[in-house]
């Protein structure tokens, strides 16, 4: 098997790249289901809340590691019924239409791409994302 290392600045670098690439204050949703295939593939389960992150929505990478900045806190839409969150896409708030970054979401202590403190989200409740990291590969 081939071996390949980079140095923390080149996986800080990659991380510093995919925050300028979507820009300031993105759009996050989170969905009901399995998340599509890839990020190109249309969006699927229920939308269950959809907001703006804030403009600096990602700190600083260190070690290959780029976490959530300031808060991000979202409400159940109005009308949906109580639902598990499965899954979050974010888009770039110049581009809404087209996913950059998707993944599974889950509650605290169970290891999804992103954490909220509630999975069980009802119209109107407000979900806060406890956490979110981007994990450059190849350390």
């Amino acid at each position: 098997m081939a071996t390949l290392q980079l140095s923390a600045e080149v996986r800080n670098a990659r991380l510093d790249a995919l925050e300028i690439a979507i820009g300031p204050s993105p759009i996050l949703e989170l969905r009901s289901g399995a998340l599509p295939e890839n990020c190109a593939s249309p969006s699927s389960g229920m939308l269950l809340a959809r907001g703006a992150l804030p403009v600096d929505w990602l700190g600083e990478a260190e070690e290959g590691i780029k976490s959530k900045a300031g808060n991000w806190v979202l409400k159940g839409l109005d009308g949906i019924p109580d639902s598990n969150i499965g899954h979050f896409r974010i888009y770039a708030s110049s581009n809404p239409a087209t996913c950059f970054v998707q993944g599974d979401v889950t509650g605290a202590g169970n290891g999804g791409a992103m954490v909220v403190d509630n999975a069980l989200i009802r119209a109107g409740q407000i979900v806060a994302v406890l956490l979110f990291e981007l994990i450059d590969g190849n350390s």
